[in-house]
């Protein structure tokens, strides 16, 4: 079968046998050509983008593999953990996060590797203790800059939590001061919030409209305002994304999901769908591999999917999942991958392949019982089980062009 690559087959054979005479001709006198290196460099980034283009089809060959997800545990340091499930997490860096918990609690965690005599690696974790100053369930984070986080209160209060080094917090080394901001929204408790831009947060509220709120400094005090002409009558939600610069979707318990474009402080539904008889859980960007999110995900009970494609005004329903089994209520995402969690204990594996997303049947958990799954690295996720404790899950994919020259093909 030919396969369609943008680099000619024939013609980069041509060159690798040229460049191999060259070379045996360098053995024999002991004298570099002056353009050897720079035509090995060219045809190493040749070599690069072939095997990039020829992983997708390789994927599709060799069909899905029956290994593809194991969990694996999680060596935690220090003397505090985690107690409760997260009702909120935010991810300050590659390796650390902040987290409140259901019951009250936010703490700060950070997840290391670390390289054993036997050269397999692990994954560390270790958690900073409760932070006392904060007694209320938070809603959600708003990050403001490298320093500051702004925190959304369940009960209405707001808080503004800063550090010079996030990273020093889990060890206890590192100095933290937290502040309550004076608040002008006429909201008694935060619920669905999310940051749309540096200093703008959606919110509902009283589940019974979207609101724009505006976090503004003057004189070196932060205020939480609520812009009321921007307001939206949207009831119900239960989950917001954001899907370009200006733009996010609100998902609803009654299975609406609208597409918003913010201007300046103004919200306006660019579009609408309805998913019929489906209570919406949760909606999240599908991450390509090449790090692009132009895909939404929909997931609700009764094993409801959909593949939403975002493509300019016009969104087209890709493809509805019909055998999924239980209440859809977590999902996420990272680089071709999407790990989906089911409240029956199901853990399910969604993959591109060729630009198109598909359930890998031959890679799904059942009996594992998980609350959260948050994205770590490519092909590793983090998951939150019943208990408490976290785990990694790693996804063997092939992915990049080491790993497809890696793999013993003739076996």
């Amino acid at each position: 079968m030919k396969l369609n690559l943008s680099v000619d087959e024939e013609e980069f054979k041509k060159q690798v046998k040229d460049l191999r005479q060259k070379l045996n001709k360098i053995r024999e006198t002991g004298i570099l050509e002056d353009d050897f290196e720079k035509c090995l460099e060219v045809l190493s980034a040749k070599e690069e983008k072939l095997l990039t283009e020829m992983i997708p089809h390789y994927r599709a060959y060799a069909g899905n593999s029956k290994d593809a997800i194991k969990t694996e545990s999680i060596t935690r340091l220090g003397a505090c953990g985690f107690d409760g499930f997260f009702q909120s997490v935010l991810r300050l860096s590659e390796d650390m996060f902040v987290a409140g918990s259901t019951d009250c609690a936010l703490q700060f965690f950070q997840i290391s590797k670390r390289t054993e005599p036997s050269g397999k690696e692990r994954i560390q974790e270790e958690w900073s203790p409760p932070v006392k100053a904060i007694k209320e369930k938070i809603s959600a984070f708003h990050r403001l800059n490298k320093n500051e986080i702004l925190l959304l209160g369940s009960k209405g209060c707001c808080y503004l939590l800063s550090c010079s080094n996030f990273k020093q917090i889990p060890n206890g080394s590192g100095e933290m001061h937290i502040k309550k901001i004076e608040t002008e929204t006429g909201m008694s408790w935060y619920g669905q919030c999310l940051s749309i831009s540096n200093n703008l947060i959606a919110a509902e509220k009283e589940q019974e409209e979207l609101v724009l709120l505006e976090l503004v400094k003057e004189k070196e005090e932060y205020r939480l305002i609520c812009h009321k002409d921007a307001s939206l009558p949207i009831s119900n939600i239960n989950g917001m994304e954001k899907t370009g610069a200006d733009d996010f979707a609100v998902g609803t318990k009654t299975g609406e999901i609208y597409f918003i474009k913010r201007n300046y402080h103004n919200l306006s539904i660019v579009n609408k769908i309805k998913i019929p008889d489906c209570e919406i859980r949760k909606i999240h960007c599908l991450e390509n591999e090449k790090g692009q999110k132009d895909t939404l995900l929909s997931i609700g009970n009764n094993g409801k999917l959909h593949i939403i494609s975002l493509d300019g005004v016009d969104i087209n329903i890709l493809d509805e999942g019909n055998f999924l089994k239980g209440n859809l209520f977590d999902a996420e995402s990272s680089k071709g991958t999407a790990v989906i969690l089911s409240e029956d204990g199901i853990l399910y594996l969604l993959e591109e392949n060729f630009g198109k997303w598909h359930i890998n049947k031959d890679s799904i958990m059942e009996g594992v019982f998980f609350t959260d799954v948050l994205k770590l690295y490519p092909s590793k996720y983090l998951l939150m089980g019943v208990e408490g404790g976290l785990c990694t899950l790693n996804i063997n994919r092939i992915d990049t062009p080491q790993a497809l020259w890696d793999l013993p093909l003739y076996q």
